[in-house]
């Protein structure tokens, strides 16, 4: 080993000593969460089109993972981030097929009050805390499930998700359709009353007390069909579900789509510079790259192959906006900074049907055991591995190496453990399914072993699919492309993800009795340790008069705020 190499291993080691000895100067968390954004979409992840050069650079600074997980989906994923457990321990696997989404802002559910966040975590250790972006995980009555509510200090950002309605079309299948047509298709159980309440009254026609039913069904049919048009508004994406808060307060509705990432991006800036002098942790949430994808005019056509490649230009300058603060600020040596996406990418469209070009994502290519490079199977919304690996990028000078990769089973429920071992804090109180990264991190070549299974859940009423080891096995065949619903299996199908990890090739009966057995044993032991209720079709009732509104009956309000980007170092103009 040269002397150069043995002066960096001794400085590591000393960094580490001070960080976790000097207990009065934490490490700042900075945690990127982008929208959809596939394991293939990066440079650094294989992508030679279009060029990421600052995420690139935060991956040959820090550690790089190769097996990161999260689940399918927007909320279930965000909730394991928070909490460190699988969504299906906090009832976060309800909403709307087939995405188990949360997908109305009039929604009735949300991540639990009871459970324990990330948020609330280390603003009881003296954090600022702020989320800037997306959420997702409910509103509810009061705006009980706001993130101010669940251990954040600051929210600036959206309470839900970026809707097809809330931005340029990309052919999204709610868009474009007569309105009547969407109002039968999402009120089907309506007519269905409707035609049993004709039945009732002709049946009663006959026994003398027509009168009396035929006006307690009109008072019905009324009811029933104000609830269904108002809820159908917001189900049907109608513009003034896109909102922009500021703590607990709308300050945009709708919200201009295009101008997002330069908000969240000067929000940040102006957060790292408020907090510079107390430890604090900000969660940068994007809306980019979701459907419908957008860039900002000053990155419109800059990549020249569509509006995916541009949004994800601008999501590489954000992200080297906020590195450059931190330098700036003095930050950087102490400040362990986190890049992850929430699941895999949109690449066909709810109805099944592919995305057009230029605004779809890339689930990436890996090598298998023979060295052959593999395009990995599905996208956002499927289990197979294109919907839930995902690249994950951690950097921290004080701790980690530069420049060191992993292929270690790793998940976005490991985040919440290792903040909590960084800072000793032992939670007893409650099953944690995430495994602390902190002695990868320390040593991220020397570990190749780091969960012995994960889960990833479809529905509360179907067996989850898992990977034990190199292998996958799935208990559901998808009705089609997109989902992860379908037929539970009779016998599981298997990969060997080492030789096949585009899952096409299932293992023979002889191969997996032993996966199998395996396999079973976990589901059991984790069956008898989820709650009794596990969740509440209440959760997920529409109710139009929870539906946010910033100056009723209109419910639009223009920004209050100048969108001048001051504090913003922006490329010319394209034209």
């Amino acid at each position: 080993m040269s002397s150069h190499c043995i002066l960096r291993v001794l400085l590591v080691s000393l960094a580490v000593t001070v960080s976790f000895a000097d207990k009065t100067t934490p490490p700042n968390i900075v945690l990127f969460l982008v929208d959809d954004l596939g394991y293939g979409d990066l440079g650094c992840y294989g992508n030679e089109t279009v060029k990421t050069p600052n995420i690139d650079r935060l991956a040959s600074e820090g550690l790089k993972f190769t097996r990161m997980y999260s689940q399918s989906t927007c909320t279930p994923s965000r909730a394991a981030l928070l909490t460190g457990r699988y969504p299906i321990r906090s009832g976060m696997l309800k909403g709307w097929i087939p995405f188990n989404v949360l997908i109305s802002p009039a929604q009735t559910g949300g991540l639990p009050e009871n459970e324990f966040t990330l948020a609330e975590m280390l603003k009881q250790n003296g954090y600022a805390t702020g989320i800037l972006g997306k959420w997702h995980l409910g509103i509810g009555s009061g705006g009980k499930y706001l993130p101010t509510k669940q251990g954040f200090d600051y929210f600036y950002g959206i309470p839900m998700t970026h809707i097809e309605i809330c931005g340029p079309s990309t052919g999204g299948s709610h868009l474009g359709k007569p309105f009547i047509f969407l109002y039968l298709s999402f009120t089907y159980k309506l007519w269905a009353s409707f035609l049993a309440g004709v039945f009732i009254l002709w049946a009663f026609s006959f026994v003398g007390k027509r009168g009396l039913f035929s006006l307690l069904f009109i008072v019905f049919l009324l009811g029933m069909t104000g609830y269904y048009l108002l809820s159908d508004f917001t189900l049907l994406r109608a513009r003034e579900s896109c909102i922009l808060m500021k703590n607990d307060d709308i300050i945009e509705q709708p919200y201009k789509a295009e101008n997002m990432t330069l908000k969240l991006t000067q929000e940040a800036l102006r957060y790292v510079s408020r907090h510079r002098n107390n430890p604090f942790f900000l969660l940068i949430s994007y809306l980019t790259l979701h459907s419908p994808v957008f860039a900002s005019r000053y990155f419109e056509g800059r990549s020249g192959i569509g509006r995916y490649g541009d949004a994800l230009m601008e999501l590489d300058w954000s992200v080297g906006q906020v590195l450059q603060q931190l330098k700036k600020q003095g930050l950087e040596e102490n400040t362990m900074i986190i890049f992850l996406s929430d699941n895999g990418p949109s690449v066909v469209s709810i109805d099944g049907v592919p995305r057009p070009k230029g605004v779809g994502g890339s689930t990436g290519v890996v090598k298998n055991s023979r060295g052959d490079l593999v395009r990995l199977r599905g996208g956002k919304a499927t289990l197979f591995e294109g919907g839930v690996r995902i690249p994950g990028i951690i950097r921290w000078d004080a701790v980690i190496p530069a420049n060191t990769e992993s292929r270690a089973l790793v998940s976005l429920n490991d985040i919440f453990p290792t903040v909590a071992d960084i800072l000793n804090i032992s939670i007893t109180d409650r099953i944690i399914d995430g495994k602390s990264l902190l002695p990868l991190l320390r040593n991220p070549t020397e570990i190749s072993n780091h969960h012995d299974y994960l889960l990833f859940y479809c529905t509360t009423k179907s067996p989850p699919t898992m990977i034990v080891g190199e292998y996958k096995i799935h208990y559901i065949k998808p009705f089609r492309d997109g989902q992860c619903h379908g037929d539970v299996l009779q016998s599981p199908i298997i990969y060997d993800l080492t030789d096949d990890p585009g899952e096409r090739y299932p293992l023979s009966a002889e191969e997996i009795k032993e996966v199998r057995d395996q396999a079973k044993e976990i589901l059991q032991s984790v069956q008898k340790s989820l709650p009794e209720r596990i969740s509440s079709e209440v959760d997920s009732l529409v109710l139009p008069w929870l539906f946010p509104c910033a100056n009723f009956p209109y419910c639009r309000l223009d920004s209050v705020f100048e969108d001048d980007f001051e504090d913003l170092q922006l490329p010319k103009l394209n034209y």
